[in-house]
């Protein structure tokens, strides 16, 4: 499908070939210097898809609308558009657990080849870079989904073709005025510096910048604590730049009581290896380490670059137990360095010792060396790196390795303790807690719960992704967003509880000066803005994401849905994305409308997995297991069978999609995000929650 939206900023410059104009967001450029803030008008972001265009639901399932047109050989051409542009996502899904079927995937720009080979290794990673891990995905990497987020510009046009019929398909792309001259995607262009970014994305902010801190806390005391049905208000009066890191703690609201994750086991003479980084202004560190308790008595030895540093022991039995392992690391481990290798030993065990996910907090001394990292005085997250069959990319970029491994799987368990004993109360926060932002006067944040805005409504669950993130393998982790806010004078941030508990909240900001935004006129560049609407469904209409007028850019949203039905109901995320600009309002027929710019297959494959969050490594559709997953740019942060303080106790999903160089702008006349509920005919009755990210 060609679908219309997206648009682009202009700088002119002269050229011996007459007056040409560049453009913002545009190649490896856009993970450099993240001009989120800035209009592109003239732009348009356009999909094709396996959409059913009779508006059914026969979105790919059979192929029947999944080729635009066929090669003489009988390839199938997916995407293909003659213009200045960029291709900036594609995603597919197939089997459950692999997409060979679909044979060689051939992308030619500018008329010239610049991919062609097995999609199958495309999205394991073994082309290289730049076609690497999280710039590409397999099925266990997205749960489901196959993806390449390479961005690939061309000045001519492009298309896009594989060897058999894919069944389920987007290409997202963006088409660019025919004065634009950007540079054609280079395939010998590595663009490591980006990759080696975007890897720890949800850990460190990928703007580089030379930005200084505003900090403001309210302090830890009984006199300061925020009481129900009061708020409290941070001002920042720094003047012309960027809030870059906006940083939210509440240590009231505690980690989710259960989790779905997978990981790794070694038995005798075994044990594991990985790296970490961190800022080497450090002052202390520790470790944590997330083992399943239900196999009794497991013993490792922890080393740090070699040197002992200490031991780590489960105790007994408990089945169906989850236990967060810390260990205080010596500062002369750790201090003056910016990567650590943590090896661990197996001493003894009931079986053998399990292992699923590593996470590295310190404290600064003094200050940070890096911007990258927060300025609050807490504990911060360095790194965190997910162990198991479903994250072996993961694995390799923190060089994990593992030795005498007995076993590898996905283990659904809860937490004993505070975190079950606060759950309902920790829920009622992250509901009832909101947040409001104005920029220079105007209110453009208004009253957005906390869970909602970070993507992790249901509890508190890890959530990483490029500009949001969660910690929830610390006590009191950090809520942050490095969505870049702009502003001439002014920002404040309020915090409203309206929960029925009193809350010690905490804010941290990172402010970078900056004269650009008085140098370019206003009307180029738009303040940070969100949409939040949580509620039942209508039957027969759509759900609402984002509908405003323009000028403006579209960059995402967190969007959480718990069926009604009186049993888990996985129809559900059958429903459509959809997106239309030049209006503000859904067309009643979205299939003939002309301002439609996507029509999507389905909600999991909007989040880029499919067949419902399926775990590969079921080697079959499972249905009713969703796995939850972390990309950059997409995930399913967490998931609820028997959710408290809503209307439902049946299956509830927490998801997040950022569009970055798929972003999508709008004009004056607006525009018009959406989302099916079931199927066809909008029928499946569900509550949903979305927070909409944009600028205006």
């Amino acid at each position: 499908m060609r679908l219309q939206s997206l648009a682009a900023v202009l700088l002119s410059i002269s050229s011996t070939c007459g007056a040409s104009v560049t453009w913002r967001q545009v190649g490896w450029d856009a993970y450099r210097k993240y001009d989120l803030h800035y209009f592109r008008p003239g732009e348009i972001t356009r999909q094709f898809s396996s959409y059913d265009h009779t508006n059914g639901n026969d979105d790919g399932s059979h192929g029947t609308y999944s080729c635009f047109s066929t090669e003489d050989d009988g390839s199938c051409v997916i995407a293909s558009h003659e213009g200045p542009g960029e291709i900036d996502s594609i995603w597919f899904t197939y089997d459950v657990d692999s997409v060979r079927a679909i044979g060689n995937i051939t992308i030619y720009l500018d008329s010239n080849i610049v991919l062609d080979d097995s999609l199958q290794r495309v999205v394991d990673g073994d082309l290289g870079a730049p076609f690497v891990w999280p710039f590409v995905g397999n099925t266990n990497d997205t749960s489901g989904g196959n993806v390449i987020k390479v961005p690939m510009p061309y000045r001519k046009g492009m298309k896009v073709v594989t060897e058999h019929n894919p069944h389920y398909y987007h290409v997202v792309y963006r088409t660019f005025p025919e004065d634009v001259r950007v540079k054609t995607f280079d395939p010998s262009d590595r663009a490591w510096d980006v990759i080696r970014t975007v890897q720890f994305f949800g850990v460190r902010d990928p703007k580089t910048s030379n930005a200084v801190s505003a900090s403001h806390s309210f302090k830890q005391n009984e006199q300061s604590k925020l009481a129900p049905g009061k708020s409290s208000t941070t001002t920042v009066s720094q003047g012309e730049g960027v809030i870059t890191q906006f940083q939210f703690r509440v240590p009231e609201i505690l980690g989710g009581a259960s989790e779905t994750d997978d990981g790794r086991a070694f038995g005798p003479h075994g044990g594991s290896s990985v790296m970490l980084q961190l800022d080497p202004n450090n002052d202390r560190c520790s470790l944590t380490r997330r083992v399943d308790r239900s196999t009794g008595n497991q013993k490792v030895s922890v080393t740090v670059d070699g040197q002992h540093v200490g031991m780590l022991f489960s105790g007994t039995a408990q089945n169906g137990v989850w236990d967060d392992q810390v260990l205080d690391l010596d500062p002369s481990t750790t201090r003056h360095k910016s990567t650590i290798t943590v090896g661990t030993e197996f001493i003894s065990s009931d079986t053998d010792a399990n292992e699923f996910m590593y996470a590295l907090h310190c404290v600064p001394l003094g200050s940070w060396s890096l911007p990258s990292y927060g300025p609050s005085m807490n504990w911060t997250l360095m790194d965190l790196v997910d162990i198991g069959p479903n994250n072996i990319h993961d694995e390799k970029a923190h060089q994990y390795q593992i030795h005498k491994q007995t076993w590898q799987g996905v283990r659904e368990l809860h937490y004993t303790g505070p975190r079950q004993m606060r759950k309902q109360a920790s829920q009622d926060l992250l509901s009832n807690v909101f947040i409001t932002m104005t920029f220079d006067d105007n209110e453009t944040v208004r009253r957005v719960p906390i869970g909602s805005f970070f993507g992790t409504s249901l509890s508190k669950t890890t959530v990483r992704s490029l500009l949001l993130s969660v910690d929830a393998m610390q006590t009191n982790g950090a809520f942050t967003s490095y969505f870049p806010m702009p502003m001439m004078r002014n920002a404040t941030i309020t915090i409203e509880n309206d929960s029925t508990i009193s809350i010690t909240p905490d804010i941290s900001l990172t402010f970078q000066p900056s004269s650009h935004l008085s140098n370019s006129k206003r009307k180029e560049w738009g303040y940070f803005s969100t949409q939040n609407r949580r509620g039942p469904t209508t039957p027969g209409q759509v759900w609402p994401v984002l509908s405003t007028n323009g000028p403006g850019v579209s960059y995402g949203l967190t969007h959480t849905i718990c069926s009604t039905a009186s049993e888990s109901d996985t129809n559900m995320v059958e429903g459509d994305f959809q997106a239309y600009i030049d209006r503000t309002n859904p067309p009643k027929n979205p299939v003939n409308s002309t301002s439609a710019i996507m029509l999507g297959t389905g909600t999991e494959d909007f989040y880029e997995s499919g067949w419902f969050f399926s775990d590969g490594s079921y080697g079959k559709y499972p249905g009713d297991k969703p796995m939850p997953y972390d990309m950059p740019f997409t995930g399913l942060a967490g998931k609820s069978e028997s959710h408290t303080g809503r209307q439902t106790k049946n299956l509830c999903l927490d998801m997040h999609r950022l569009l970055i160089t798929d972003s999508i702008p709008f004009g004056s006349e607006g525009i018009s995000l959406n989302f099916e509920h079931g199927g066809t005919g909008n029928d499946d009755s569900a509550e949903f929650e979305t927070t909409a990210f944009y600028y205006k």
